[in-house]
């Protein structure tokens, strides 16, 4: 297997042990060779971002706040104010 370019197509890769944050990026361009022919895949953007709230997520349960069902006492607001906080 070619790391690097395991690495490129999926930068999250680069960071195992998720110590810092990652690059969530779909990687293959712009594609101005199908510009306004609506038919760009968009499943990597999709999926980058998912990647990057994973990892978001992630920080913020382990740095609290917490909603009842996960043991504290945050709101549902509280919860999302600290996911976006960290964006």
């Amino acid at each position: 297997m070619n790391i690097d370019a395991a690495f490129r197509a999926n930068p999250q890769l680069a960071n195992p042990e998720r110590q810092f944050p990652s690059l969530s990026e779909p990687v293959h361009g712009s594609a101005p060779d199908i510009y306004g022919q609506n038919i760009a895949n968009p499943v990597a953007m999709i999926w980058s971002a998912a990647l990057m709230l994973q990892f978001l997520g992630e920080q913020v349960l382990a740095q609290g706040p917490r909603t009842p069902d996960l043991g504290g006492r945050a709101s549902t607001t509280e919860m999302e104010e600290a996911v976006a906080g960290l964006i």
